[in-house]
């Protein structure tokens, strides 16, 4: 009798997975990218074929709430760091978004301009001057993500109210493909913990805002 071969049961998947060879793999791999990479017969540059449809982009406020300036959901549109949303830091003064509060302490604590700026102006600003290496840069932009919420009467409901998971990505302007920027991996579950911070009514513990200060004695 010949014994019948089965395919490899998956440890991972707990059913059968009938695995392809290199070559098989190989073989396709050329043509996928060809079908997507063709050059523009007006300008010769390359440009996709067949825009990418992505189900993950398609789900923004029903499975999870992506934090961007071009989300779906208002409330993750308001969270953004680009979006204008004036607040106070009690101890730093006004600003009209944290990206520009992001770019106040990039600059060592020294250019007002800005507490004025928001969207892609506050970003470019940021980026093209000398950034200084800032000791607990993290925990300050989330505390200024806190007096931000705290501060807005109608962003503070839609937050505390929110139950769907945060994600943290933009779409990819040639075909919508989502691509989260390096920040995401401690952006979201920060977010995360200030949600559960709020919803909870506790205050945002106490900063110690030393070696920040530092820097802009220097």
């Amino acid at each position: 009798m010949t014994e019948h071969l089965k395919p490899p049961v998956s440890p991972l998947l707990g059913r059968s997975t009938m695995l392809k060879t290199p070559v098989q793999e190989d073989a396709q791999a050329p043509s996928r990218v060809a079908a997507l990479l063709r050059p523009s017969a007006a300008t010769g540059a390359v440009v996709n074929a067949e825009p990418i449809m992505s189900s993950k982009a398609d789900l923004d406020g029903l499975d999870h709430i992506n934090i961007d300036a071009k989300a779906k959901t208002e409330l993750g549109r308001k969270l953004s760091h680009l979006t204008r949303s004036d607040f106070v830091h009690p101890e730093f003064g006004p600003f009209h978004s944290i990206e520009g509060f992001i770019g106040y302490l990039r600059s060592g604590m020294k250019d007002d301009q800005f507490r004025y700026l928001s969207g892609p102006s506050a970003r470019y600003r940021s980026r093209i001057q000398e950034t200084e290496f800032i000791q607990g840069f993290r925990e300050a932009v989330m505390e200024a993500n806190y007096f931000k919420i705290m501060q807005n009467a109608s962003l503070l409901a839609r937050f505390k109210a929110s139950t769907l998971p945060f994600d943290h990505y933009y779409l990819f302007e040639n075909n919508g493909l989502p691509i989260q920027p390096n920040a995401a991996a401690w952006l979201i579950p920060a977010f995360e913990e200030l949600r559960h911070l709020i919803q909870s009514d506790k205050p945002y513990p106490e900063m110690d805002y030393t070696g920040l200060k530092k820097l802009n004695a220097q």
